[in-house]
C-alpha cells in the first residue's frame, strides 16, 4: 500500500521479512496465497498501488471508508479471481477503469461515495455474475448504458447522487432479479420506463430528485407486490396518484410523493398498506378529505401532508395512528377542534406542525402528556381560550408557535402564558404574536434571544 498516513498504525506489521499471511487485514488460502485484503475504517491516506493487480489469487479487496485518493489503478483488471471489490467511502478520483470487464467473477462492485467522474463504462455489462453495482454519490455523467441490462444477475443497482442524464433505458426491465434500484438526485428526465414493472422482485425503488415528468404510470405497480420503499419526490409528475396503488403494493412501508404537481385526492387503497410507517405528499395540488380507509394505517410514524388543499377533520384518521412521532399538516384547510384526549393518544409525538389551517376550539390539557414534544405549531388558525397550564410540563419543547389565533391570558398571573412556560428551559423559538394575551414578560424569556421571540 502507498500509505502516507496511518494514524491507527494498522499497517505497522507490514514489514518485509514478516510472514505476509500474518499482516493486518491479510488472509491466505491453505497454499499460503493471499486471497483477501480487508483494511477498512482505518483512516488510511494515500494511493492504491498499481502492483495490487499482481495478487493473482485475490478474491476480496476491501479498502472501504478510508481517505484514499487518486485513480483506481487499471491493473485491478488483472485480478481475474476477484469477487468483491469494495473501495467505497474514500476520495478516489478519475474514471471507472474499463479494464474491470476482465474481472468476470465479480459479485460486488462498490465504488460509491468517492469523487469519480466520467461515464459509466458499458463494458461493465460483461460482468454476468455481478449482483451489486454501487456507484452512487460520485460525479458520474452521461446516461445509463442500456447494455447493463445484460448483467442479468444484478440484485442492487445504486447510481444515485451523480450527474447522470437521459431516460431510464427500457431494457432495464430485463433485470428480473433486481431488488434495489436507486437513481435519486440526478438529472434523469422523461417518463418512468413502464418496463420497470417487469422487475417483479423490486423491494426498493428510488427515483426522487430528478426531472421525471408526466403521470405516474399505474401499470408499473401491478406486478411489484414486494415493493416496500417508493420514492418519487421532487420531480415534475402530474395527474393523480394511481387509485389502486395500495392494492398493488400491499407491503409498502415508506412512500414519498412530495414536491410534484399531483392533483386529486389520496387513494383509499393506501389503507391496504398495513405496514406503512411514512407517508409524505407535501407540496402538491392534492385536495379532498382524508379517506376513512386510512384509519387502518396504525403503524404510521410520520405523516407529511403540508402545502396542499386537503380539508375536513383530520383527527378521526389520525387517532388510530398512536405511534406517530411526526405530523405536518401546514397550509391546508383542515378544520375542527383538537380532541380532549390528544395527548393521551400521541405519547410518542415529537413534531406537530398544523399552522395555517382552520382549526378551532382550545388546546386540550392532555397535551401535557406529550413529554417528547420538541415542536408545536398551531399558528394561523382560529383557536381560542387560555393556554393550559399543562403546557408547562413540556420540558423538552424547543419551538412553540401560537401566533395569529384568538388566545387570551388566564385569569391570574399564575396562569399567564409566560409563567406557564417557565419550566420549558429548552425553548429557543417562541411566537405568541397576534393574539389577545396580556401581562408582563418574565421567566422563560431569559432563554430566548430577540430574533426568536415574538410577542407583539
Amino acid at each position: 500500500m502507498s500509505v502516507k498516513i496511518d494514524p491507527t498504525f494498522s499497517l505497522s506489521n507490514w514489514v518485509v521479512g514478516n510472514y505476509v499471511c500474518n499482516w493486518t487485514g491479510i488472509a491466505c488460502d491453505d497454499k499460503e496465497r493471499v486471497v483477501s485484503v480487508v483494511i477498512k475504517y482505518k483512516a488510511l491516506s494515500g494511493r492504491i498501488p498499481p502492483h495490487m493487480g499482481n495478487i493473482s489469487f485475490l478474491t476480496t479487496l476491501d479498502l472501504s471508508n478510508n481517505y484514499l485518493y487518486g485513480p483506481i489503478p487499471q491493473q485491478v483488471g488483472k485480478l481475474k479471481k476477484l469477487k468483491y471489490l469494495k473501495l467505497h467511502g474514500n476520495h478516489l478520483q478519475g474514471s471507472i477503469p474499463p479494464t474491470l470487464l476482465a474481472c468476470t467473477n465479480l459479485l460486488q462492485l462498490r465504488l460509491e461515495n468517492n469523487i469519480l467522474s466520467g461515464s459509466i463504462p458499458a463494458e461493465l455489462s460483461s460482468l454476468h455474475n455481478l449482483e451489486r453495482l454501487m456507484l452512487g454519490s460520485n460525479n458520474l455523467t452521461g446516461i445509463i448504458p442500456q447494455e447493463l441490462a445484460n448483467s442479468s444477475a444484478l440484485k442492487t443497482m445504486h447510481l444515485g447522487t451523480n450527474l447522470l442524464t437521459g431516460r431510464i433505458p427500457s431494457k432495464l426491465g430485463a433485470l428480473r432479479d433486481l431488488r434495489v434500484l436507486k437513481l435519486k438526485r440526478n438529472w434523469f428526465s422523461g417518463e418512468i420506463a413502464k418496463s420497470l414493472g417487469n422487475c417483479t422482485r423490486l423491494r426498493y425503488l428510488s427515483l426522487g430528485e430528478n426531472m421525471f415528468e408526466g403521470p405516474i404510470p399505474s401499470e408499473i405497480f401491478i406486478a411489484l407486490s414486494r415493493l416496500e420503499y417508493l420514492n418519487l419526490r421532487v420531480n415534475k409528475f402530474v395527474g393523480t396518484i394511481p387509485e389502486d396503488i395500495g392494492y398493488n403494493l400491499p407491503k409498502l412501508q415508506e412512500i414519498y410523493l412530495d414536491h410534484n404537481n399531483l392533483s386529486g385526492s389520496l387513494p383509499k387503497s393506501l389503507g391496504n398498506c398495513s405496514a406503512l410507517y411514512i407517508l409524505q405528499t407535501d407540496d402538491n395540488k392534492l385536495s379532498g378529505a382524508i379517506p376513512q380507509e386510512l384509519r387502518m394505517l396504525t403503524h404510521l410514524r410520520s405523516i407529511i401532508l403540508s402545502e396542499n388543499s386537503f380539508h375536513g377533520d383530520v383527527f378521526p384518521f389520525l387517532f388510530n395512528c398512536t405511534q406517530l412521532g411526526n405530523v405536518e399538516l401546514l397550509l391546508n384547510r383542515f378544520e375542527g377542534s383538537i380532541p380532549v384526549d390528544f395527548g393521551l393518544r400521541f405519547t410518542h409525538l415529537q413534531y406537530f406542525s398544523a399552522g395555517a389551517n382552520l382549526f378551532s376550539g382550545e388546546i386540550p390539557k392532555s397535551l401535557g402528556n406529550c413529554s417528547q414534544l420538541l415542536l408545536f405549531d398551531l399558528g394561523g388558525n382560529q383557536l381560542t381560550g387560555a393556554v393550559p397550564q399543562e403546557l408547562g410540563m413540556l420540558t423538552a419543547l424547543e419551538i412553540l408557535n401560537l401566533e395569529t389565533n384568538y388566545f387570551s391570558s388566564g385569569s391570574s398571573a399564575k396562569t399567564s402564558v409566560l409563567n406557564i412556560l417557565t419550566n420549558c428551559s429548552n425553548l429557543s423559538d417562541l411566537d405568541l404574536s397576534q393574539n389577545n394575551f396580556s401581562g408582563t414578560l418574565s421567566g422563560v424569556l431569559g432563554n430566548l434571544p430577540p430574533p426568536y421571540l415574538n410577542c407583539t
